[in-house]
This record gives structure tokens, C-alpha cells and sequence, in this order.
């Protein structure tokens, strides 16, 4: 009966690929008063999440916000069980065609202004569009090579 478990192996493989655990769809829908999203799959006739928790590196200390922008290609997963994608978790959003990575190598932080936090190779540059306001609650010591002021 070789031909029977086959069968019965591809029917599994069918019934997980149909509840897929980890789906890639479109944010459609951003709450951030509860830190959540909906998401949209296309592939699977325009369905719309129910509110996703949005995972986040670090949410103590130190602790990390971060929202996605709806329209963002979003990747979600689900619990094995679950049938009308509401249990599940927005793991993050990643590049594509209409949203490629500005640049390679390091860490950057961009933002939709043009405000720019960028670390490669123990640089850091700092680039603010707008005003800048620093708050020390103690002191403030300043050293290098050469301090370029007003230049």
C-alpha cells in the first residue's frame, strides 16, 4: 500500500500549504493606539486579517516602537489552527520593487521626511530636516579630533 500513504502525505501537504503559517500580504490597515494592523492577501481572494499584534525587537529595555505604513508589504504568522487569519502576529514588513533599500551595508533609519540615522562602520551621521532639540539631564562632554561648528 505504498500509493495510500503518498496520497494521504500530499493531502497533508495540501491542507497545511491551504492554511499557509507564515503569509505575506499588504497592510491595509494600521491601529496605533493598540500597536496592531490588518493585512490583505490577495492570494487569497482579497482576505483581511483580523487585528495582528505587531511583534517588535525590544519592548522593555531598552524598548523599540516601530508602525508600519499601510500599503507596506507585510509577513504574518499564524497558529496552525486558525481558520479566519485572526490569530496571528505581524512579524514585519520587508523591501520590494516599489520600496527598495536605499543603500547597502550597516543600519539606517529613514524616515518619511528625510530625517536619516545612519551607522556604517562606526561612522554615524546624523541628517535632520527639521528643528533639533537635545535634553541632557547631565553632562554634556564633547570631544574629537576636530569640532566643526556652524562650517
Amino acid at each position: 500500500m505504498p500509493g495510500k500513504k503518498t496520497d494521504e502525505k500530499q493531502k497533508e501537504a495540501v491542507e497545511l500549504d491551504e492554511r499557509r503559517l507564515i503569509r505575506e500580504g499588504v497592510i491595509s490597515e494600521v491601529n496605533a493606539e493598540r500597536l496592531t494592523v490588518r493585512v490583505t492577501f490577495e492570494d487569497r481572494d482579497a482576505l483581511v486579517s483580523g487585528e495582528l499584534p505587531i511583534l517588535t525587537r525590544g519592548s522593555s529595555d531598552p524598548a523599540e516602537y516601530w508602525l508600519p505604513k499601510v500599503g507596506e508589504t507585510g509577513v504574518c504568522i499564524f497558529a496552525p489552527n486558525d481558520e479566519d487569519s485572526g490569530q496571528g502576529w505581524l512579524l514585519g514588513t520587508r523591501y520590494n520593487e516599489k520600496n527598495p533599500p536605499s543603500k547597502a551595508g550597516g543600519r539606517r533609519l529613514t524616515f518619511a521626511d528625510g530625517t536619516e540615522l545612519e551607522i556604517i562602520d562606526g561612522n554615524v551621521n546624523l541628517t535632520i530636516t527639521g528643528n533639533f532639540t537635545l535634553a541632557v539631564k547631565g553632562t554634556v562632554k564633547i570631544t574629537g579630533e576636530k569640532i566643526l561648528l556652524n562650517d
